[in-house]
């Protein structure tokens, strides 16, 4: 179906540990349509990081098939998958992941470098986003001088700023108060709605799974 963004059958990964064999998904099936926001839950060692980093073309399941926009990414090699996120994946990480030595204008430019936008471009879209996410005034601040909540929020531009089809989300919020937390989900909404990303936010945290409309839970790897 043209309309599906994302297409998982019968997924499953499996670690080893020693000797034994540790599953982290365990036959897994599921199918989002493109726009799709969804909140992905479960306890710790659920498998809900596993999933994301499959979905990103960070690593391989050890079967199943992952069909993400029509691609097949199971059939890509390395340097095709790092291809395939560059252009198609944004990640959101509980550590907001800034690089310290860069200014906030720079962090968020840096996935527009990677696929060689113009200056031009890459100045019109950070100014924007900056904007719309209330940042402008720290355009040229280094992370280490602003708020957890404000190094989210530029973790979310930068996330966003070269327009993926599918933004992954692993625990965006676990580090921050209530009120840092609604103004980096408030502008994680935004952005979604506005480039109509397909959007999977792990989480155990209620503020933002009741404000996702699905909800998907994995209990030992398991899909229920």
């Amino acid at each position: 179906m043209a309309n599906l963004a994302v297409q998982i059958d019968q997924l499953s990964r499996f670690y080893k540990s020693g000797k034994n064999q540790i599953t982290a998904l365990d036959n897994i099936t599921f199918e989002l349509e493109t726009g799709a926001q969804v909140a992905l839950t479960g306890p710790s060692g659920s498998g809900k990081t596993t999933l994301l980093s499959l979905l990103g073309a960070l690593e391989h399941p050890d079967s199943g098939q992952i069909i993400l926009f029509g691609q097949n990414i199971n059939l890509m090699n390395e340097r095709q998958g790092a291809d395939f996120r560059r252009h198609n994946v944004g990640f959101i990480f509980q550590d907001d992941a800034l690089m310290p030595e860069l200014t906030v204008f720079e962090n968020i430019a840096l996935p527009l470098i990677l696929i060689k936008t113009t200056a031009k471009e890459i100045e019109r879209r950070v100014q924007k986003i900056l904007a719309d996410l209330d940042l402008a005034k720290f355009s040229q601040s280094f992370p280490p001088s602003l708020s957890g909540g404000e190094k989210q929020r530029v973790a979310v531009a930068r996330a966003v700023i070269h327009r993926p089809k599918l933004l992954l989300a692993d625990e965006p919020t676990a580090n921050l108060d209530r009120q840092a937390a609604t103004l980096v989900l408030d502008a994680i909404d935004k952005l979604a709605v506005e480039y109509n990303l397909t959007m999977i936010m792990a989480t155990h945290d209620p503020r933002v799974y009741n404000r996702l409309p699905t909800r998907l839970e994995l209990i030992d790897g398991k899909l229920i």
